[in-house]
C-alpha cells in the first residue's frame, strides 16, 4: 500500500519545495537544480555561422545539386576533360611542342572551365530569382524572418558553391599543368582567382537583372540580354584565358602587371557589390532604406577609382590624354548610376524618418545617403565635383612638384619619365572642366525628366531600368545630330568648330584636350549659361527633402529593440520554459 500511495503520489506534478538534486535551504524550501550541458566555443562559432546562413542557402543549394542541368553540365565537363587530356597528350597532334606543352593544356581547360562559370551558373542564377517572381512566391520569402540581403547571399551562395564544385573537377587537370614546362604558379593564380572574380560578378549581374524583372514580359526581355552579354563575357574570358597561358607577364614586371590587372578587378568587385545591393534593395519592402549602401558603395568606388588614376600617374608618369579619358569615363559612369538613382518616387517611410541623423555634423556628412530623389541629385552632383576637383588636384601637383619618376618599364612600351609639362596640364584641367559641364547639363536634364514621369506616373514603383537608358540616349542622339548636321568635320579633324558641335560631348572633349582653341571656350560658356538655369531649377526641387526632420520611435518598437538586444547579449535562454513550467504541465487524465 504504501508503495502505491507513493507511485500515485508521484504522478501529479512535482511540488514546489521538493528538490531534484536533494538539496534543501534552511527554510525546507529547495530549489530545483538542473544540470545543463557544456557549450564550446567551436560549437557556438558553428551555431553562428548556420544562424548567419539563411535557409535559402540551403534550399537553392539542393535544388542545384539534385536539378537535371547540375548534372547534365557535370557529366559534360567530365568528358570534355577526359578528351581533351587525351588529345593534348596525344604526340600526334599537329605542332606538338613539349615546352608548350602546359600553356596549351591549361588553355584548353580554361575553355572548358568558362562553360559552367561564365554561361551556366549566372543564367541559372538568373532563373532562381525570377522563378520567385513567376511563381509568385516572392512575396511569401519576404514575409519571413530573413531579411532582403540575406534572401541574395543565399541565392549568391549557391552559386558559389557550384563553383566550388566546378573548380574541383579542374583542380587536378590544372595542378597537373603545372607540373608540365611553360606553366608558372602566377599563371595558375590569375587564372583561378579570375575566373571565380568573373563569376561572382555575373551572378550579381544576373540577380540585380532578375529583381528589376517583376513580370514574365520583363524576365523575357531580360533573358536575352543576359544571354547576349553572357556570349559576349564568354568571348572575353577565352581572350583572357589565351593570354594567361600563351602571354604572361615578364619577369621584373609583376607591379606594373598588377596594377593594371589590380584596377580593372576592383572595379569589377565594388561594381558587384553594388549590384548586391540594389538587388537586395529591389526585393526589399517599400518601407525600408533603400538608398543608403548602394550610395556607400559608389563613394567607395568613386574614391578607389580616384586611387587607381593617381596610381598609373605615379607609375607611368601622368598625361593629358590620361587625365582625358579618365574623366569622360567617370563622368559617363556617375550620370548613368545617378539616373537610376533618381528615378524614385518622394518622400519617405516612417521607418526610414526615425533613422534620420539628428546633430548638425551627421545631417552634413550623411544627409545625402538617404533615400529620396532630391537627395540623390544632390549627392551626384557633390560626388561628381570631388572626383573633377581630385583630378585637377593631380595635374596641378604633378606639375606644382615636379614630378619625375625614373621606373624601368620601357619594355612595356612606356616611358621612363614624366614629361607632364604647363601645356599638358592646361589641356588637361580644360578637358576635365568640359566633362564636368556636359555632366551637370545632361544629368540636370535627367533629373527634370524622370521628376515629370514620376509626377505623371500612377505608379509608386520605381522605374530604375528605363531611366539608365535616358542619359545614354541623350547623349547618343546629340552626337548622332551634330555629325548629321555638319558632316565634314567627322571626315576632318582639322576642321572648324561650329555651333552643330555644342552638344556634342565628345567632339568638345577631343577640340578641348587636343588643342584647346578659344572656339571650345566659347562654346562651353554657352552651354555653362544653358546648364546654370537647369541646375538652379533642379537644386530648388531638390533642396526642401533636406528639411524634413527626424520622427520619434514608437514605445512598442523601442520595447521590442529592447528585447532584441536583451536576447543579443543573454541568448534565448530567458524565453525558455523553466523546470516548473515542463513539470508542472497537466499529464493525460487529470484535471
Amino acid at each position: 500500500m504504501t508503495d502505491e500511495n507513493d507511485n500515485e503520489e508521484l504522478t501529479g506534478p512535482i511540488p514546489g519545495n521538493v528538490s531534484l538534486a536533494g538539496a534543501a535551504d534552511a527554510g525546507g524550501v529547495a530549489d530545483y537544480i538542473v544540470a545543463k550541458e557544456g557549450e564550446t566555443k567551436f560549437e557556438k562559432w558553428v551555431d553562428q555561422i548556420s544562424d548567419f546562413c539563411s535557409s535559402i542557402l540551403v534550399k537553392e543549394t539542393r535544388q542545384a545539386v539534385k536539378s537535371r542541368h547540375f548534372f547534365s553540365t557535370f557529366m559534360l565537363l567530365l568528358t570534355l576533360v577526359i578528351i581533351w587530356t587525351f588529345f593534348a597528350l596525344s604526340p600526334a597532334r599537329d605542332g606538338y611542342d613539349v615546352d608548350s606543352l602546359g600553356s596549351v593544356m591549361l588553355c584548353g581547360f580554361l575553355y572548358i572551365l568558362g562553360i559552367p562559370l561564365v554561361l551556366i551558373i549566372p543564367f541559372t542564377t538568373f532563373r532562381s530569382l525570377s522563378e520567385e517572381y513567376e511563381n509568385g512566391t516572392i512575396e511569401m520569402v519576404l514575409i519571413t524572418t530573413m531579411k532582403p540581403w540575406q534572401i541574395i547571399a543565399g541565392k549568391l551562395g549557391s552559386a558559389m558553391l557550384q563553383v566550388l564544385i566546378y573548380l574541383s573537377i579542374l583542380a587536378p587537370c590544372i595542378a597537373f599543368c603545372y607540373l608540365l614546362r611553360g606553366v608558372d604558379i602566377t599563371q595558375l593564380w590569375y587564372a583561378i582567382g579570375g575566373g571565380v572574380i568573373v563569376t561572382m560578378g555575373l551572378c550579381c549581374l544576373a540577380i540585380a537583372m532578375a529583381s528589376a524583372a517583376d513580370n514574365a514580359r520583363i524576365i523575357q526581355i531580360m533573358s536575352v540580354f543576359l544571354i547576349l552579354g553572357l556570349l559576349f563575357c564568354a568571348g572575353v574570358w577565352c581572350s583572357m584565358a589565351y593570354s594567361i597561358c600563351f602571354y604572361p607577364p615578364p619577369s621584373g614586371q609583376q607591379s606594373v602587371t598588377n596594377l593594371l590587372i589590380g584596377g580593372p578587378m576592383l572595379a569589377w568587385i565594388s561594381t558587384a557589390i553594388i549590384l548586391f545591393f540594389a538587388a537586395s534593395s529591389k526585393i526589399a519592402f517599400a518601407s525600408s532604406n533603400r538608398s543608403t549602401m548602394i550610395r556607400i558603395g559608389v563613394t567607395v568606388q568613386v574614391i578607389v577609382f580616384a586611387g587607381y588614376v593617381l596610381a598609373c600617374g605615379t607609375v607611368f608618369g601622368f598625361h593629358k590624354y590620361m587625365f582625358s579619358f579618365a574623366s569622360v569615363f567617370s563622368m559617363q559612369f556617375l550620370l548613368v548610376v545617378g539616373a537610376m538613382m533618381v528615378a524614385c518616387h518622394p518622400g519617405m517611410s516612417p521607418r526610414v524618418r526615425r533613422t534620420l541623423p539628428t546633430t548638425f555634423i551627421n545631417r552634413s556628412l550623411f544627409s545625402l545617403y538617404m533615400p529620396g530623389p532630391g537627395r540623390a541629385f544632390l549627392f551626384m552632383i557633390g560626388l561628381a565635383t570631388g572626383l573633377c576637383m581630385s583630378l585637377v588636384l593631380f595635374a596641378v601637383g604633378s606639375q606644382l612638384f615636379d614630378v619625375r619618376f625614373y621606373m624601368d618599364i620601357s619594355a612595356m612600351g612606356f616611358g621612363t619619365r614624366n614629361n607632364f609639362n604647363a601645356v599638358d596640364l592646361q589641356l588637361s584641367v580644360f578637358s576635365i572642366i568640359a566633362n564636368f559641364i556636359f555632366f551637370l547639363f545632361f544629368f540636370c536634364v535627367t533629373f527634370l525628366f524622370s521628376r515629370f514621369v514620376a509626377w505623371r506616373s500612377t505608379q509608386r514603383k520605381p522605374f530604375v531600368v528605363e531611366m539608365a537608358l535616358v542619359p545614354a540616349v541623350l547623349v547618343f542622339l546629340a552626337t548622332i545630330i551634330s555629325y548629321g548636321i555638319a558632316p565634314a568635320i567627322f571626315q576632318n579633324d582639322r576642321y572648324g568648330f561650329d555651333f552643330s558641335q555644342m552638344f556634342n560631348w565628345y567632339r568638345v572633349q577631343y577640340m578641348a584636350v587636343g588643342t584647346g582653341s578659344g572656339d571650345v571656350f566659347a562654346h562651353l560658356a554657352i552651354i555653362g549659361g544653358i546648364t546654370l538655369p537647369l541646375l538652379y531649377v533642379c537644386i530648388r526641387y531638390a533642396v526642401p527633402e533636406l528639411s524634413v526632420s527626424r520622427t520619434a520611435v514608437p514605445d512598442r518598437i523601442l520595447e521590442e529593440n529592447e528585447e532584441l538586444k536583451r536576447e543579443r547579449i543573454w541568448g534565448t535562454e530567458a524565453h525558455e520554459e523553466t523546470i516548473d513550467e515542463i513539470f508542472a504541465a497537466v499529464r493525460p487524465g487529470q484535471d
